[in-house]
């Protein structure tokens, strides 16, 4: 069994799919996994709970989980991957193969039928991600709502705010 999670700034969706026979077994919403949004413990109860529901679902317990593939609003560096490794850790078999990635990562995979590629995420959060031929990642934005993240549900609802305020 493998799994596969898009983990937003709003909301997070699972899918859990059998590898022998392509099945998708589960396809669940749960709460964010952005930990610039919750406290780390809030994003673990968020995973936890996306887990085992979706397991509950599925049929299975979480340990027959082989691999899986978690991308995240705010998993970029080295130190977020391991706070999501922890987290982890507790949730998930240590046989349970991770791999850690931005959730723009996993839209460059989904969406496009070659290596090359680029896609624009613009959900409570945004920023533009592009992969060249020899796999090197280019990204612009993402940095959040205080400094720019222009054209994000946040930024539309703070420009519609503002103008109200100054027709007033």
């Amino acid at each position: 069994m493998i799994f596969g999670i898009d983990g937003g700034g709003t909301r997070s969706r699972l899918k859990i799919q059998s590898v022998s026979t392509g099945e998708t077994l589960c396809y669940i919403e749960g709460g964010s996994t952005n930990i610039y949004s919750l406290t780390y413990e809030k994003v673990e109860q968020n995973l936890g709970d996306l887990i085992h529901r979706g397991c509950l679902q599925a049929g299975i317990q979480p340990a027959v989980l082989q691999s899986g593939c978690l991308g995240s609003a705010g998993l970029d560096r080295a130190f977020e991957k391991q706070k999501f490794l922890d987290m982890f850790k507790n949730i998930l078999s240590e046989h349970c193969r991770l791999t850690l990635c931005n959730d723009g990562e996993i839209l460059l995979v989904g969406a496009s039928s070659s290596f090359e590629g680029y896609a624009l995420i613009a959900g409570t959060g945004s920023f533009a991600l592009g992969r060249n031929a020899s796999g090197t990642i280019t990204r612009a934005g993402g940095l959040g709502y205080m400094l720019g993240d222009e054209g994000s549900a946040v930024w539309i609802a703070h420009q519609a705010l503002m103008r109200t305020l100054r027709s007033i």
